[in-house]
């Protein structure tokens, strides 16, 4: 499965391989006025390359993605808290926005879109991806997502009611994995749809887990909303090493992308996700056809999933990582995992104890050095 994860409990692996995984997001944006507003559409200044000038970069942390020990999931508000304050030191010199996935459970996810909100951080929902399919399990309490089968966290229904609730702090939407998740389902859900022992047989799609369809609505709804919707992904033409029926599937996917592009101009932001072990030196030349489309920028999402164990990735280089992304053009670099950056447990697929109750996490959410080291090479020092 793609799942931005290696979860682990107890210091050991509960064995998904790391690049198929799901991700905290750093959105790292260049550009001119207003942050991530909306200045006019870069192919209407005649941009050849489509890139926002922000007055300040950006930064988006994912912050939650729903496993069964996140922060938010467990409520750990002084956690969250402490994550926030964080966050708030790098609105010294960026904007700062905090990601999230959408089907947390409603009455948390409410109660920390108000702590945004209140702390004056924007929030992005992850609305589509893998996590759903991956992710969730039946017996998490409260967590309902519209549509598992094709990944769909909230249905577009649900957004106009955050949109409502939160006019100004609501900034826009993350597409996560979708390519990638329909080139997983369509190369194993044949393999093991008679397993009654494999977890994700009664998950999956007969259909297909990308529609075109789908991304209309959202991005549709971000577009009349004045908002932006990231779609991210590490499964790309020129970048996987695939052939026949799965090449060819992901040729009209990503026909599909540029068609809503070019309905929906300067709305989406293309993203590159590092994690997975295939090309990733010299990606940007990859994405010629989309800097030639009405995208509002190109970005990257920067994972610790880089290495086998995220707990073991250099901070020094997912920093390199964002610099080069910056200097080559990019308006976003995402990162993740949450608990990398942060003193969290790392994200469970099973039932866990509640750690807020665990004396040896008195100092959770506090950052990690990592987070520290990373914020250094952006020119950010954080408080102690």
């Amino acid at each position: 499965m793609v799942c931005r994860c290696t979860p682990e409990v107890g210091g050991k692996s509960i064995g998904i391989p790391a690049y198929l995984g799901r991700f905290i997001a750093t959105l790292l944006i260049i550009a001119t006025v207003g942050g991530l507003g909306r200045p006019g559409p870069a192919w209407a200044r005649g941009d050849s390359t489509h890139r926002l000038v922000e007055k300040r970069r950006s930064l988006v942390f994912n912050l939650d993605q729903c496993f069964s020990n996140g922060p938010i999931y467990s409520g750990d508000w002084l956690g969250l808290q402490r994550m926030i304050s964080s966050l708030k030191a790098f609105q010294s010199r960026y904007k700062v926005y905090a990601l999230v996935s959408g089907m947390l459970p409603p009455e948390k996810l409410d109660h920390a879109l108000d702590m945004f909100a209140r702390n004056g951080i924007p929030f992005i929902l992850d609305v589509w991806g893998s996590d759903v399919e991956t992710i969730y399990r039946p017996w998490m309490r409260h967590v309902k997502p519209y549509d598992v089968a094709h990944g769909r966290a909230l249905s577009i229904a649900q957004l106009r009611k955050y949109k409502a609730k939160y006019p100004k702090a609501f900034a826009g939407i993350c597409i996560f994995e979708v390519f990638g998740q329909n080139y997983v389902d369509g190369k194993y859900m044949p393999a093991h749809r008679g397993d009654p022992t494999w977890p994700y047989r009664k998950r999956m799609p007969t259909d297909g887990f990308f529609h075109k369809r789908y991304l209309r609505q959202y991005v549709r709804f971000v577009h009349e909303n004045g908002m932006f919707a990231i779609f991210c992904d590490w499964c790309w033409l020129g970048l996987v090493p695939y052939r026949g029926p799965i090449l060819r599937r992901l040729r009209e996917n990503e026909h599909d992308l540029l068609r809503v592009i070019d309905e929906y101009p300067d709305t989406v932001i293309v993203m590159f996700d590092n994690n997975a072990p295939i090309k990733r030196t010299g990606w940007m030349s990859s994405f010629s056809r989309f800097r030639k489309a009405k995208i509002r920028g190109l970005a990257l999402s920067d994972q610790a999933w880089i290495a086998p164990n995220p707990m073991t990735a250099s901070p020094r280089r997912l920093g390199l990582w964002a610099r080069s992304a910056f200097a080559g053009g990019c308006i976003l670099v995402e990162t993740e995992p949450y608990w990398y950056w942060w003193r969290l447990p790392a994200g469970s697929l099973i039932r866990v104890p509640d750690y807020t109750r665990n004396p040896a996490w008195t100092d959770r959410g506090l950052p990690r050095n990592t987070l520290r080291i990373f914020a250094g090479m952006l020119g950010i020092n954080l408080p102690k």
